[in-house]
């Protein structure tokens, strides 16, 4: 038996660790570097989106914001989601995005839940947004930064 690869076929280190590609022989996202780059990028910045949102969310000073709209959206009663701050889910989520490309791109399943995560994030986001406009009748640039950024990480995942 030779030494086991460290390389995918196409010069790409593996995402299952070294020697192992991932699940059906192709390298995952966290084998592109700037891939990898980028969904930290974008984690972390949803991260500091949302624990801003969650902070603002729990305290009653004023929102930094265009107009009134950020806090009639975030302290509304939707802004809460089975009793969680959106903020909270938010951080939960976006963290989870930032950490992947740094301490689980080895682990082609961490990318998987991480995508679940953001379909999930996703159905979330749209639902929050019609809310915005449907029914509060007021738009969170801060929100709406937040299902951007998770658009971008559905399109880079």
């Amino acid at each position: 038996m030779g030494p086991e690869p460290t390389e995918s076929a196409r010069g790409v280190p593996c995402a299952d660790g070294p020697g192992r590609p991932a699940a059906g022989g192709e390298p995952g996202p966290a084998s592109v570097p700037l891939v990898s780059a980028v969904v930290f990028t974008l984690g972390l910045s949803g991260l500091a989106v949302s624990a801003y949102v969650w902070h603002k969310q729990v305290t009653t000073g004023p929102v930094l914001c265009l107009g009134d709209g950020c806090a009639r959206v975030i302290r509304s009663p939707y802004g809460r989601l089975l009793g969680v701050p959106n903020g909270a889910l938010g951080v939960a989520y976006f963290g989870l995005a930032a950490l992947v490309p740094l301490f689980l791109s080895r682990f082609a399943e961490a990318w998987l839940l991480l995508r679940a995560a953001t379909v999930v994030a996703l159905v979330l986001y749209a639902y929050l947004t019609y809310l915005q406009l449907a029914v509060i009748r007021a738009l969170c640039v801060w929100c709406l930064t937040s299902a951007a950024l998770t658009v971008a990480l559905f399109l880079s995942t």
